[in-house]
């Protein structure tokens, strides 16, 4: 072979490649593009469920906030009555005067732990608790 010959050859050989790095180069391009449009869809997507999740949080935290409240309502119901330190403290120091008074009592089960307090008082004032009498506030029929 020539060299004349050798070097036509060499010359299509670079102008091929030369082509094909262009055509590479275009198709790295393009399909890079694309996967970007791709992705920006899906994070755009990804952005709407994440605020559509938190909007959903936020109300299941309010419903539960409101439920929480609701419960702390029904509870301070069921409590009963609250008598403060100082309130104990006057109603003892007017008790006091009435020392072995004989007294008893009776509460719906509701007022139970307001009972105990009451007992508490009544006792450190000298009172002596007698049984309850029994008697029936309500029937109920069938």
């Amino acid at each position: 072979m020539s060299v004349e010959t050798l070097k036509s050859i060499f010359d299509t050989a670079t102008v091929v490649l030369l082509f094909l790095t262009f055509a590479c180069g275009a198709g790295a391009l393009i399909t890079g593009n694309v996967m970007n449009k791709r992705q920006a869809e899906q994070l755009r997507q990804l952005g709407l469920d994440v605020a559509q999740a938190n909007q959903r949080s936020a109300e299941a935290n309010e419903k539960a906030e409101a439920e929480h409240l609701a419960r702390v309502r029904i509870e301070e119901k069921l409590a009963g009555w609250k008598l403060d330190a100082g309130a104990q403290a006057r109603i003892i120091k007017r008790l006091e005067q009435y020392e072995k008074t004989p007294f008893d009592l009776g509460a719906n089960p509701a007022e139970v732990v307001f009972m105990e307090v009451m007992d508490g008082i009544l006792g450190s004032t000298g009172w002596v608790r007698q049984p309850p009498e029994l008697t029936i506030l309500w029937s109920v029929s069938c």
